[in-house]
């Protein structure tokens, strides 16, 4: 029979084992052997926890293909300093501690979203780093989405996650994640063409934004988690053509607006127009407004 110490370092042994098995999958056209002439071939050939290294062709011309992505990977360049260059659209299907890094991609035309309908038991991770997608980015449920330092220059829409530090060039859209918690999600560092709260299952918190256009709204909040926490909207620059902050929520909740700088460009509209109902409660301090 097997000792205690001996089923331990059996244990050990297996949980190190997954890892030390990852493998570098190199994507290099008419590299040498052992390299792969498409992206989609090295993902075929991987396995869970392997990195997809992208070297860009020598015609600077982009990878283009759709890739379907159903383990746990990280894509990053074969060049630190320069981003792979692909085109096309990149499907990462949901699954149970599945965790997907794009690290470094410019694509030229083509959206990184959801696939599947399978239903796992935990949020599928992913997370784009340095990336500029000249595309939508879109992820449900049952996903957790980061974004960070990247130019994202269509719309996001997602039920859960955070972004930091990037550019948003289209609308981008919070909704209700039915995996409600008190989980806090985080806007913060980032300039946004307009930003939309439709989510009632985690707290908000919007701190440190450029919200800029022309033509729309800035914020538009239509649904706020309840409870004792808050939902902040904090030191933010909103210049919109109608209002720069309307709230039409009509569940109880707090929402926190303080030390923004809001402006509206058409008459008869409003830095901050509260539709909501009674139940909202709403703390307006310290900010610098302006409507024409």
């Amino acid at each position: 029979m097997l000792n205690k110490q001996k089923i331990f370092g059996l244990l050990i042994l297996f949980f190190f084992s997954s890892y030390a098995f990852c493998v570098d999958r190199v994507v290099q056209l008419n590299g040498p052997s052992g390299t792969y002439n498409s992206i989609t071939d090295a993902v075929n050939a991987s396995s869970d926890g392997d990195i997809i290294i992208v070297n860009n062709k020598p015609s600077n011309l982009p990878w283009i293909e759709d890739v379907t992505i159903s383990k746990s990977l990280t894509f990053v360049s074969a060049l630190d300093t320069v981003q792979f260059f692909v085109q096309g659209n990149y499907f990462i299907e949901r699954g149970a501690n599945r965790e997907v890094v794009i690290n470094g991609m410019r694509n030229n035309n083509g959206n990184i979203e959801e696939t599947g309908t399978n239903t796992p038991t935990s949020r599928t991770k992913v997370s784009i780093l340095n990336c500029e997608i000249n595309g939508d980015v879109d992820f449900g449920q049952r996903y957790n989405l980061l974004i960070s330092n990247s130019a994202i220059f269509d719309q996001v829409n997602f039920t859960y996650g955070s972004v930091y530090g990037s550019e948003i060039g289209g609308y981008m859209q919070l909704n209700r994640d039915f995996w409600a918690d008190s989980d806090t999600l985080n806007i913060v560092g980032n300039k946004l063409f307009r930003l939309t709260l439709t989510t009632d299952s985690h707290y908000v918190h919007v701190l440190n934004n450029f919200i800029y256009n022309t033509n729309t709204g800035g914020i538009y909040v239509g649904a706020l988690k309840g409870g004792t926490g808050e939902n902040h909207i904090t030191n933010n620059s909103i210049y919109s053509r109608y209002d720069a902050i309307n709230a039409f929520v009509s569940t109880q909740a707090i929402l926190i607006i303080q030390n923004n700088a809001l402006r509206s460009t058409t008459t008869n509209d409003h830095s901050f127009d509260n539709n909501s109902g009674p139940g909202l409660q709403v703390v307006f301090n310290y900010n610098v407004y302006h409507s024409v």
